[in-house]
């Protein structure tokens, strides 16, 4: 099924680096409504390609008032620093024309290349450009298709689909007959293997952030990380990413990233339902969390386990002093409630509220303190949880298994995945 999605991924398959899917998808949508902003909205590169969501409203009114003059889109494609391959330009063309020709709802009649007038049956017949090729189906894509609710229509344009793109196909009396040549992106399986040995070996000292290498790819899997273990992973083919957790003996995470926000609202639910605060921090989707993540990715975290919460068991004070962690006084707190429950305790959330002063601190201290938090609730919570529904042994599974090395936690970027990586322990594994 054609669509925007599709249309993305084919392209993200023929490309070499991340950098440049985002700037493709800038380009183009810049070139209809000069005020596009790539970053108004969480992730929407990533959510355009996973056939997630439409662009948005004002993009399509704009290319309304083009009146059929798509030179602009087509120039800008061609000059714009867009990182495609040109080597993979047969490859690009034979991908996106599978799809338009599989596409049944599409009839030969059709022209589905609005910059030069090509209709479906003469597509294969195509001699224009590539930048012109991809300007007029592109057009075509946002005139005419849909792509909301298509993610499993993009999970089929996959390797497997473009190696299966580069046979022939010749069209004789409306029977194809397919002539089949060398892929040439396939990997062997000897080579899959040998691809993610090295990637093991190249980040050994880093593995056991591995998992949030997986999260990363939930987020945004054409993003050009701050950590290169991250982007390098997201980089490699689902084979060789699968081959890496294998050797690794890690779970999948699953890679449909629309479990996120479903984990967010669970959270957001939780922590007030269960006390740890008395409002929500994740207001307005979230922002002070997701800006972890946009705005201060490469900033550096001078230090993971901040001591600045009192001590609440004074018997500990000549041990550890007045003051400790944020893990610590969430595990305090419970246990005080439960044991002397008139005792007067600010809970958790409220008191790190006023202590780090969150009202008026820094947006980049802001954003440290909510992901900290989630992380810290997750952690009891996911106890709590993995306790009651008797699944597993805790101890074992969420140390040996799932074990993230929180001391190589070292920017927001890393606490950000981190974050996230603990929402899917808890709501979703």
């Amino acid at each position: 099924m054609l669509c925007l999605g599709t249309f993305l991924t084919a392209i993200r398959l023929c490309k070499v680096s991340s950098v440049g899917m985002q700037t493709m998808v800038e380009i183009m949508m810049k070139s209809i409504y000069t005020d596009f902003e790539q970053y108004s909205d969480n992730s929407l590169c990533s959510n355009l390609v996973r056939g997630i969501k439409n662009p948005p409203d004002y993009v399509y009114e704009a290319l309304n008032v083009m009146k059929n003059d798509y030179k602009i889109i087509r120039d800008r494609l061609a000059d714009g620093d867009t990182f495609l391959d040109l080597n993979r330009e047969d490859e690009l063309r034979k991908i996106i024309i599978k799809i338009v020709e599989e596409d049944v709802c599409i009839k030969d009649n059709v022209i589905v290349e609005l910059y030069s007038g090509t209709k479906k049956a003469d597509l294969r017949g195509h001699n224009k450009d590539i930048f012109s090729f991809l300007t007029g189906i592109f057009v075509y894509v946002l005139k005419n298709t849909d792509n909301k609710m298509k993610r499993e229509d993009v999970r089929c344009i996959n390797e497997d689909y473009l190696d299966e793109a580069q046979k022939e196909v010749v069209l004789v009396n409306k029977s194809i007959e397919k002539v089949d040549v060398e892929p040439v992106t396939m990997l062997a399986t000897d080579d899959v293997s040998t691809e993610a040995r090295k990637f093991c070996a190249k980040y050994e000292t880093d593995i056991s952030l591995l998992p949030l290498a997986q999260i990363a790819f939930c987020v945004d899997p054409i993003h050009n990380n701050v950590r290169q273990m991250y982007t390098d992973f997201c980089l490699c083919t689902e084979k060789v990413r699968r081959e890496i957790i294998r050797l690794k003996e890690l779970p999948w995470i699953e890679t449909d990233g629309e479990w996120i926000d479903k984990t967010i609202s669970k959270i957001d639910k939780d922590m007030q339902d269960k006390g740890y605060i008395t409002r929500s921090i994740l207001y307005e989707g979230a922002k002070y969390f997701h800006r972890a993540f946009l705005f201060y990715s490469d900033e550096r975290i001078k230090e993971y386990s901040p001591q600045v919460f009192e001590l609440l068991d004074k018997t500990y004070v000549g041990l550890l002093g007045p003051y400790n962690d944020l893990e610590k006084y969430v595990g305090d707190y419970f246990y005080f409630k439960e044991v002397d429950p008139d005792r007067k305790i600010i809970p958790p959330g409220d008191y790190m509220w006023d202590v780090c002063n969150l009202g008026s601190c820094p947006e980049s201290e802001m954003t440290f303190w909510v992901c900290k938090f989630i992380i810290v609730c997750c952690t009891r919570i996911s106890f709590e949880n993995k306790e009651i529904q008797n699944v597993i042994d805790v101890e074992d599974d969420l140390w040996d298994i799932y074990y993230v090395d929180y001391n190589k936690i070292s920017t927001m970027e890393d606490l950000y995945y981190y974050a996230l990586y603990w929402l899917y322990y808890t709501y979703v594994a």
